[in-house]
């Protein structure tokens, strides 16, 4: 990922994986213009993927936010939830979203 402050990050595990992940997005760059992006390491091989989500998919792009994750054994999926934020550099208070990691 290109350089950032105010981005966010959350580790996320399987109960049948002994490879964390961690999942790392948005931010602002150098030029206080905030980052819309999302990215994978893989905390075996410290290699970063990048995610690629379509608009509708996506929750708006903030900073300061704060983010857990749910892992669904049922299913064996994960969520990252999102809680508030704010969707550019002293632009008000975010909403609440899930996003689905595949």
């Amino acid at each position: 990922p290109s350089e950032r402050s105010l981005f966010s990050t959350h580790l996320v595990s399987s109960p049948t994986s002994d490879n964390p992940l961690v999942f790392g997005f948005w931010g602002m760059d150098n030029n206080s213009e905030v980052i819309d992006d999302y990215w994978l390491l893989d905390c075996n091989s410290m290699r970063w993927s990048s995610i690629g989500y379509s608009v509708t998919d996506s929750p708006t792009a903030r900073l300061w936010c704060k983010s857990c994750s749910f892992f669904n054994t049922n299913k064996m999926t994960a969520e990252i939830f999102v809680f508030g934020g704010c969707v550019g550099p002293l632009i008000g208070p975010a909403s609440q979203h899930s996003i689905d990691l595949p």
